[in-house]
């Protein structure tokens, strides 16, 4: 869940960007240290609290590795849930029409090229945003935040459906 603080060991200073190598390395040495693999001859209760330290460490590396639910949990850091299930909506219309725009042209694209034109258009959206969300999490500017934080919603939903139909187009 992303109200979940990562493990101390992999726990840096909340940040919009991390080190995903730095992140990756702190993961798998807890890994090596929590596995529950390395505690089948400990008693049951060593053996429950391996498993759960080892979801737990689980649960934040997925967390801080995608850059949306990192965004989500800092946020939540400071009481702030505009991604949540009710809320997360754009109330922005000339955005709310460049999504709507975008998901028509993904979901009647038939190229392969055409869609490659748009996942490198989305990416370099994705970018933006997240030096955005860099430059506002720094300022502490926690409603700038939400606006981007939102927008990142979208966009990264967008990176999905590229996917999923360059998938279908082959």
């Amino acid at each position: 869940p992303v109200t979940r603080r990562p493990p101390v060991h992999m726990r840096r200073e909340p940040a919009v960007r991390l080190d995903l190598g730095e992140l990756e390395r702190a993961f798998k040495n807890l890994q090596r240290k929590l596995h529950p693999d390395l505690f089948h001859q400990r008693s049951e209760e060593e053996q429950e609290l391996s498993a759960a330290n080892s979801a737990l460490v689980n649960a934040g590396y997925q967390t801080l590795r995608h850059p949306l639910e990192r965004v989500k949990y800092l946020l939540s850091l400071h009481g702030i849930e505009v991604l949540a299930e009710t809320a997360g909506t754009i109330s922005d219309p000339t955005l709310l029409m460049e999504v709507m725009e975008i998901r028509d042209e993904i979901s009647t694209c038939t190229s392969g090229a055409a869609l490659r034109k748009l996942a490198d258009a989305n990416a370099a959206r994705l970018e933006a945003l997240m030096e955005a969300l860099e430059r506002h999490y720094g300022a502490g500017d926690y409603g700038a935040i939400g606006d981007s934080a939102i927008e990142l919603q979208y966009f990264s939903k967008i990176e999905e459906e590229i996917s999923l139909r360059a998938d279908m187009v082959g």
